[in-house]
C-alpha cells in the first residue's frame, strides 16, 4: 500500500508540474502578444504624430487624426479578441486537463487522507 501510495505521490506531484508548466506556457505567450502589440501601437502612435506635425493644414490635421483614431479603434478590438481567444484556450486546457484526470492515482491519495 505504500508503494502505491508513494507512486500516487509522484504521478500526482509530475501531473501537477506538467500543468504548470502548460499555464507559464499560456501566459508567456500571452505576455509576448502584448509586448509585440505594445510596439505595434507604440510604432502607429509615432507615424501619426509625425504626420500631424508635417500636415500644412488644420483640414489635413484632422483627416490624419480621424484615421489614426479610427485605425487605432479597429486594432484594439482585434488585439483584445486576440487576448480573449487566448485565454479562452487556457481555460479550456485547464478544463480538459481535470476532466481528463490529472493525477493518476488520486483516489489512493485521497483514501489515505480520508477524505473520499
Amino acid at each position: 500500500m505504500a508503494e502505491q501510495a508513494q507512486g500516487a505521490a509522484h504521478n500526482g506531484f509530475s501531473a501537477i508540474l506538467k500543468s504548470w508548466g502548460d499555464l507559464n506556457t499560456a501566459w508567456i505567450a500571452i505576455g509576448s502578444e502584448l509586448t509585440r502589440y505594445s510596439v505595434h501601437l507604440f510604432n502607429n502612435t509615432a507615424a501619426a504624430l509625425k504626420q500631424v506635425a508635417f500636415a500644412s493644414t488644420p483640414e489635413d490635421m484632422v483627416g490624419i487624426q480621424s484615421e489614426y483614431a479610427n485605425t487605432m479603434y479597429y486594432d484594439h478590438l482585434a488585439e483584445l479578441s486576440k487576448l480573449c481567444q487566448m485565454c479562452v484556450r487556457v481555460a479550456e486546457q485547464g478544463r480538459e486537463a481535470e476532466a481528463e484526470d490529472s493525477l493518476p492515482g488520486r483516489a489512493i491519495l485521497m483514501r489515505l487522507v480520508n477524505l473520499k
